[in-house]
């Protein structure tokens, strides 16, 4: 992510934690402003390569913006890498059930309401993912209730074996929700985006023209920093709406 010129004006702190799962804990990276808080909280959850410098990069420009940022590991320290190969990115992500992913969402909720974790506001998340991680964010909005709202980028909506359909059970969703497409995207109809929108009209589902799956990503060849400053803009207006800063 490139930084952009609306950078934000808090100080902040950013750092790698551990949060705890059932007798363990799972990696996470931090970064919320420079105060005592309480400060509503925004989880992100990464692509099918797994927690990377772009999920860091956005966490810490919102963190810039008055909001406390929890990017999460769903591999439990087994990510694929951003070097893995399709093929393996799509077998790690095989192995990280649904069902499995809800039960972790549901310890980092518990974590955040916690009166230990004093930079929190106690309320639910906002759900943040890219590509699967945005698949995730829908998902848990659809069957959890500690979820306050979703942001999904480039997310795929269809089911595969195994898992949800998203897309069959949209119109359910009663939590607002905002989506993020390329109109290029080699791995999500933009039909099924247009399908989800008709299925939510409360939600808000964006196509940009021209641009692919990864375009939020500098590493990446869809990289397209004009639709990344759009979405940014997008995100920041999103989360604004569903969770200001307490005054």
């Amino acid at each position: 992510m490139v930084v952009p010129a609306n950078e934000g004006s808090f100080s902040i702190i950013y750092k790698q934690i551990g949060v705890p799962i059932g007798a363990g804990e799972f990696d996470a990276y931090l970064a919320r402003p420079d105060a005592a808080g309480p400060w509503p909280v925004v989880v992100v959850l990464p692509s099918i390569r797994g927690l990377g410098s772009a999920e860091k990069a956005l966490a810490r420009h919102l963190a810039k913006h008055g909001r406390a940022v929890l990017v999460v590991d769903l591999y439990r320290g087994e990510a694929p890498g951003p070097d893995a190969t399709l093929d393996e990115a799509a077998a790690a992500y095989a192995q990280v059930t649904d069902d499995r992913v809800l039960a972790d969402l549901a310890e980092v909720a518990e974590y955040l309401a916690a009166p230990s974790t004093a930079w929190a506001d106690g309320l639910p998340p906002i759900l943040l993912g890219f590509d699967t991680g945005g698949r995730f964010a829908l998902l848990a909005g659809l069957v959890r209730r500690e979820v306050r709202a979703a942001v999904a980028v480039s997310a795929p909506l269809g089911g595969t074996e195994g898992r949800l359909d998203v897309l069959e059970h949209l119109a359910s969703l009663a939590i607002p929700a905002l989506g993020l497409y390329g109109a290029e995207d080699e791995f999500v109809d933009v039909a099924e985006v247009d399908q989800a929108q008709e299925s939510s009209p409360s939600s808000r589902f964006v196509v940009y023209e021209g641009v692919g799956h990864d375009f939020m990503n500098p590493s990446s060849d869809d990289y397209h920093p004009g639709a990344e400053g759009d979405a940014l803009a997008r995100i920041r207006g999103f989360v604004e709406s569903v969770a200001p800063i307490p005054v």
